[in-house]
This record gives structure tokens, C-alpha cells and sequence, in this order.
């Protein structure tokens, strides 16, 4: 049973993204604490709360944030969609399921 209160990142990429697939990251930021990761999925454990997370591909427009409220012994599950076309703003990120 999982017992870790957490917060999961999923990040995705529009399919003409594929040739930048392995040049471009994602920095996913969680109340302030920055990571840059590869595309994927990821999970961050923290506290029970309210968190800010935002999540961008380095370069301002593409950024999209959200607050979530995470119980304790819960995860929140969220999905990072990049923008349709490179460097164009309107990044996506919503909580799942």
C-alpha cells in the first residue's frame, strides 16, 4: 500500500516535438525548490499542504503553474503538456487521476 504523501509529475511533449525530444528538459519547481529532468514522470515526496508547483522547459512562456493541497499519506498526480510549437508560450499542467 503506498503510504508517501507525494506529489507525481508527469511531463509530455506534443509528437512534432519529437526530433527536440532529448535536447530540450523540464524544470519542475515545488515551492521553490528547482529540478531540471529530463521528459518523464517523477515524484517528489513533501508534506501534507498546499504546494506551488510550476513546470517549464527553460524558457519563460512555456511555463504553467498550479496549488494543490496534498493530504497526508496521498499522492496528487499531475500532467505537464509542453506547448504545441518550440517557443511559442502555453504550456499545460493539470492534476489527473
Amino acid at each position: 500500500m503506498h503510504t508517501e504523501t507525494s506529489i507525481v509529475v508527469k511531463t509530455r511533449w506534443h509528437p512534432l516535438w519529437i526530433p527536440f525530444f532529448f535536447v530540450f528538459r523540464t524544470a519542475v519547481t515545488i515551492d521553490g525548490s528547482t529540478s531540471v529532468l529530463p521528459w518523464g514522470e517523477y515524484v517528489f515526496p513533501v508534506e501534507p499542504g498546499t504546494h506551488e508547483v510550476r513546470v517549464s522547459l527553460l524558457y519563460p512562456k512555456s511555463e504553467a503553474r498550479i496549488q494543490v493541497d496534498v493530504a497526508q499519506n496521498k499522492t496528487v498526480r499531475l500532467r505537464y503538456n509542453g506547448p504545441a510549437q518550440i517557443l511559442v508560450p502555453g504550456g499545460k499542467l493539470e492534476i489527473v487521476p
